[in-house]
């Protein structure tokens, strides 16, 4: 289920990246992202959020400044994550967010501290 999850929070995360940047998305690409919208984004309980966020409690590893940190994913959306470091990471800096699942998949999400 979450190998499931993570490949359609994804597939947003793409299709409205490619879609911010002005590349051209077919219609299927398009009818797509609409689908997905309806379910992954949008959250009724939090109206600031584009995306819904799902609770998803797995650990990650947060790669900053060429160390990695064992992590805790708390929450993942299509435009970010609630991630437990036990180390201090500054405000505004650049990191990965690597995920892997069943020891097959790995997703690898840019980010933001925050």
């Amino acid at each position: 289920m979450h190998r499931r999850l993570l490949e359609l929070i994804y597939e947003v995360a793409y299709l409205e990246a490619r879609d911010r940047a002005g590349m051209h998305l077919d219609d299927q690409e398009r009818q797509r992202l609409a689908s997905l919208a309806e379910v992954l984004c949008g959250d009724p309980g939090y109206e600031r959020r584009r995306h819904r966020r799902l609770p998803l409690n797995i650990e990650v590893t947060l790669r900053a400044k060429s160390q990695e940190h064992r992590a805790e994913l708390e929450e993942i959306s299509a435009g970010g994550a609630s991630v437990r470091c036990p180390r201090l990471l500054l405000p505004e800096s650049h990191a990965q967010l690597k995920i892997s699942v069943g020891g097959q998949a790995h997703y690898v999400f840019p980010c933001k501290v925050l």
